[in-house]
């Protein structure tokens, strides 16, 4: 794998370079491909969704893309400087932290202070003021939910990569949500995974996996 940034193409913020990814089969132990030969090109700014059915691999390759897990074969050419948020499905706070600390612990200490009335903003916004104090144990999946999208927001980056972020969301906070996403790559990239078609068609680009399945 390599992260060439002399051989990424001009306006794009990710190229994907006929990556494959497999993983054991839990009855043989075997290599199993997940996908294959997956080649597209990331702009630097705009949305894309990647799409296909379930068991697919679209997260698989969302960690790819980020660099969290490392591709079989192929390229993932970047900037060596890009930044990452995430959505991830489930939210992964921080049990030891309270929701406030869970939400600005990706921001870097400089940064701290002059994030602190976006923070609260953000709180307000997806209904979580009162909240602040509470400790993951004691949120709703729901209000968790919502703390792991505004602490991606909050740190922002370069990609915003949201895998099933409208999950646990009534449909009003999932309007606000995407609502934020799609302001993020007004100026920067969102790569968006979503079961949800009428919102997943809003996005400028489709990387489809069903192509790439084996």
């Amino acid at each position: 794998m390599s992260n060439r940034f002399s051989s990424l193409p001009s306006g794009c913020a990710v190229s994907l370079r006929n990556v494959s990814k497999s993983y054991p089969d839990g009855d043989t132990g075997k290599p199993r491909a997940v996908f294959k030969n997956v080649s597209f090109d990331f702009p630097e700014k705009g949305s894309v969704c990647v799409s296909g059915p379930s068991g697919i691999g679209k997260t698989t390759l969302l960690k790819v893309i980020s660099g969290i897990i490392k591709p079989d074969a192929g390229e993932v050419v970047k900037a060596p400087e890009t930044r990452f948020s995430y959505v991830f499905q489930e939210p992964r706070l921080f049990p030891w932290y309270t929701l406030y600390e869970n939400i600005m612990c990706t921001v870097p200490k400089e940064k701290k202070e002059e994030a602190i009335p976006r923070a609260k903003d953000l709180i307000e916004k997806f209904g979580l003021s009162g909240s602040e104090k509470l400790y993951p144990e004691e949120l709703s999946g729901g209000m968790a939910k919502r703390a792991g999208v505004i602490r991606a927001l909050l740190y922002g980056g370069d990609v915003l990569i949201c895998d099933e972020p409208y999950a646990s969301l009534d449909d009003a906070l999932a309007s606000k949500a995407e609502e934020a996403f799609f302001s993020f790559s007004r100026e920067h990239l969102l790569i968006l995974v979503t079961h949800d078609r009428s919102r997943a068609e809003k996005c400028g680009m489709t990387l489809d996996l069903s192509g790439y399945a084996l």
